[in-house]
């Protein structure tokens, strides 16, 4: 909670932050859906509250040692409204009894790697 009485919230990663193109695009939705929640109230003993922003925390150990990625309050709460209309959407898809459920359903080169289900599917057999 800052001074002001909003939410901020921190992801530490040991990793590469998501950059701001892949949260727009919906592939790294975690902090948007979390800042969604806690302005709803959705956490047990926190209030609701407005999220005055997110940031990402990268913690390497080296030189520099780290970087901090913030979005600002506006960007925050147009992340999180995308976010939580994101999951509406897939959540009325999904209630859908003709909704396939693949394992990529948006294949796309620049955020692909190798996906959790991949070896089930035989991307690499049908490439």
């Amino acid at each position: 909670r800052s001074a002001g009485g909003g939410l901020e919230i921190i992801d530490y990663k040991t990793g590469a932050a998501p950059t701001a193109r892949i949260l727009r695009a919906g592939y790294a939705p975690q902090l948007p859906l979390e800042a969604a929640i806690a302005a709803a109230g959705g956490f047990d003993n926190i209030p609701p509250s407005p999220v005055n922003g997110f940031s990402y925390w990268r913690l390497t150990g080296g030189d520099p040692a780290g970087e901090v990625k913030l979005y600002d309050g506006a960007t925050a709460a147009e992340l999180a409204a995308a976010a939580r209309e994101g999951l509406q959407n897939l959540v009325v898809a999904f209630d859908r009894l003709e909704t396939p459920y693949l394992s990529r359903p948006r294949p796309r080169p620049e955020f692909m790697g190798y996906g959790d289900y991949d070896h089930l599917a035989r991307v690499k057999e049908w490439s």
